[in-house]
């Protein structure tokens, strides 16, 4: 006889395994992404939102774009939905890259 479990027995089993550790560097990951998102300096370097394992997160110029543009840049720690959803902003690679390159050039003088 095949004994199946219900979807609560599921997500308690599924819940069990989920350990304090992963929950404490989940929150460091939270604090540590809203503090740059609220920085109003950008710290990533050019190019960042173009990468191929970084295109998917979000940056401060992001956030300070959903500040200002408030019906865009939703996603609070990954950009994926927002170019899923089609709520990203069409200039933010262009002002990501403005913002970056002039910091950059601020640096070499």
């Amino acid at each position: 006889m095949t004994t199946h479990l219900t979807f609560y027995e599921l997500l308690k089993q599924g819940f069990e395994e989920f350990t304090l550790i992963t929950l404490f560097f989940f929150f460091v990951y939270m604090i540590i992404n809203n503090v740059f998102g609220h920085l109003g300096f950008e710290m990533n370097a050019p190019g960042f939102t173009k990468g191929k394992f970084t295109r998917w997160l979000n940056t401060t110029t992001h956030h300070s774009m959903h500040h200002s543009h408030f019906n865009y840049n939703y996603g609070l720690y990954f950009n994926f939905w927002d170019k899923l959803m089609g709520t990203n902003h069409e200039k933010y690679h262009e002002t990501f890259e403005k913002v970056t390159a002039k910091r950059a050039k601020q640096k070499t003088v």
